[in-house]
């Protein structure tokens, strides 16, 4: 699949959302994008990104969907709150989670709605985010 024709959900605008948002547009991505605070998604707009009202809306209209907030409670809002991206998943969406929450902080409620709901409405990805260090020479 060319980069034209994959459509990408992004919620999450913050440091590390919008610069993930900015190259996925610079290589030619059609890019969707959610945020609680919609002031944030102007600067990724003016770029090309497609403002929807809901995180619903990423699925409905993405391949795929890619979380990247800092908190679980907010990955649990996203994918099943009201509106959420659940509510538009389907067998060939992709769910792929880059939040920079600590998974020993998830609530366990939501890693077993999550599971449940990769069998029925997604496939889903967990990617690490790891800060490369440059070690000294000894």
């Amino acid at each position: 699949m060319s980069n034209g024709n994959l459509s990408i959900g992004c919620a999450g605008a913050g440091i590390l959302g919008s610069a993930i948002i900015r190259r996925l547009l610079e290589s030619g991505f059609s890019v969707s994008v959610w945020n609680r605070d919609r002031e944030k998604l102007s600067p990724l707009i003016d770029l090309g990104a497609i403002p929807v009202e809901a995180p619903s809306e990423l699925a409905a209209a993405g391949d795929l969907v890619l979380t990247c907030v800092t908190a679980a409670a907010a990955v649990e809002a996203i994918v099943f709150g009201d509106d959420g991206v659940a509510a538009s998943g389907g067998p060939q969406k992709l769910l792929i989670d880059m939040s920079t929450r600590r998974a020993s902080r998830a609530p366990w409620r939501a890693v077993a709605r999550i599971r449940g709901c990769c069998r029925s409405f997604f496939r889903r990805w967990r990617v690490r985010i790891f800060r490369w260090r440059e070690r000294s020479p000894s």
